[in-house]
């Protein structure tokens, strides 16, 4: 049984993933022979599982011996979410975007105008960003003393960071083959603290 949550067995997709430019040459050539090996896992096994309606159709071109089991809130989530207090009433407007790896840089693209049109407009709304990011490819963004850049967090602190949030983003490029196979999980992981989602309109999102 192998099990699929990201459009990672297509080689001819190398030059779509945004991602790819921060890896060297040979990062970049061991990506596409990694996909190349999981395209011949897809081919050599008796059943695949993967996550969503899109990586369904992308696995039929090597094997129908596919299943879609969605993904749902891991037990630590659960309880980690379970011991969050309530968001304090006074605590201002945050707008949260957690996009853990490098590999995002274009999701955000998609909103950052619409994000710097809000933060201009009210300005007791702030912006965190959790992760990888290289907010240099933002420069106005970067100027704006309303942003706050933090780094990687383990699962569990990730879902007490989102608490403390107004909304959370989950931009994703639309009508890319990749961001298409995306699960729904920012949705899981925000809505286990009743935080809102504004997210890009892709199948698994609509879905949610």
């Amino acid at each position: 049984i192998s099990d699929f949550d990201d459009l990672v067995f297509r080689p001819s997709l190398i030059k779509k993933i945004d991602g790819i430019r921060f890896l060297n040459d040979q990062e970049r050539r061991e990506y596409g022979e990694g996909m190349l090996l999981y395209r011949e896992q897809i081919q050599q096994s008796d059943q695949i599982w993967v996550t969503t309606k899109h990586l369904m159709t992308e696995v039929k071109r090597y094997n129908h011996n596919v299943t879609q089991i969605r993904n749902y809130p891991l037990a630590e989530a659960r309880k980690t979410a379970a011991s969050v207090g309530s968001r304090p009433q006074n605590s201002g407007f945050t707008v949260g975007y957690y996009s853990g790896t490098l590999t995002h840089q274009a999701d955000f693209r998609t909103c950052s105008k619409g994000i710097l049109k809000f933060l201009n407009k009210y300005e007791e709304a702030k912006l965190r960003i959790v992760g990888k990011f290289d907010i240099s490819e933002f420069p106005e963004l970067a100027k704006c003393p309303r942003v706050d850049m933090q780094g990687m967090l383990s699962y569990p602190n990730m879902i007490r960071n989102m608490a403390e949030c107004s909304v959370i983003l989950a931009p994703l490029e639309i009508d890319d083959e990749f961001c298409e196979s995306k699960s729904e999980l920012k949705f899981l992981d925000a809505a286990l603290v009743n935080i809102p989602v504004i997210a890009s309109a892709t199948g698994a999102f609509k879905e949610a």
